[in-house]
């Protein structure tokens, strides 16, 4: 039989050795932290689902979001893409987030994300 801990250990077979801790302190007080304290489970993949950003400049409607760009060594990294929408002159700033609104949802499908589920839905 073995048993072992941070505070002292016990080993039973043909000799029995106890080695007690070195201050009293360390007998009555547990650790802290346990031992799985600060492991790493690896990586968390990326919330791939995102809405953009729908912005004014110069009576220009712009769409800033990110997208996924493929590197020479077949690596794929993530970058800022800003899509002109159009001229306010000419549209209604409501047909402007519209168009916003399906340039998003268009990105989204090619990223193969979906929204984050309202919480409370169950259907």
């Amino acid at each position: 039989m073995q048993f072992s801990s941070d505070a002292y250990t016990v080993t039973s077979s043909s000799s029995q050795t106890a080695s007690l801790p070195s201050s009293p302190i360390e007998s009555i007080l547990p650790t802290a932290t346990h031992e799985g304290t600060g492991r790493k489970r690896g990586p968390v993949p990326k919330r791939r689902f995102q809405k953009g950003s729908f912005q004014v400049q110069n009576g220009k409607a712009y769409t800033l979001f990110y997208k996924d760009v493929e590197n020479p060594d077949g690596t794929i990294t993530t970058e800022r893409a800003r899509h002109l929408i159009g001229d306010l002159s000419v549209m209604s700033e409501r047909a402007a987030r519209r168009e916003h609104d399906l340039f998003m949802a268009e990105i989204n499908r090619r990223r193969g994300s979906v929204p984050v589920p309202i919480k409370g839905e169950t259907f």
